[in-house]
């Protein structure tokens, strides 16, 4: 954006005054982030997998902590 006697500061810019080019643009924009969403989901679900595979299976859980109850926990 240029600034001078005929220009006053809040003109569209280039890219957005063309119809053709301002939809290019948007499309453009719109496939990249659409490629970081999907790369950002296969890595949330390659960290959950890894986290399923990691635990231990329930029947321990559940015999290490009293079957499935809370330990220290006071009910009335």
């Amino acid at each position: 954006m240029t600034f001078g006697k005929d220009k006053r500061g809040d003109e569209m810019p280039d890219w957005a005054g063309d119809k053709q080019n301002r939809l290019a643009t948007i499309q453009q924009a719109m496939a990249s982030l659409e490629a970081k969403a999907k790369l950002a989901a296969q890595e949330e679900r390659r960290i959950e997998a890894e986290k399923k595979s990691s635990t231990r299976p329930q029947a321990a859980r559940s015999a290490q902590t009293g079957g499935g109850a809370i330990r220290g926990a006071r009910w009335p």
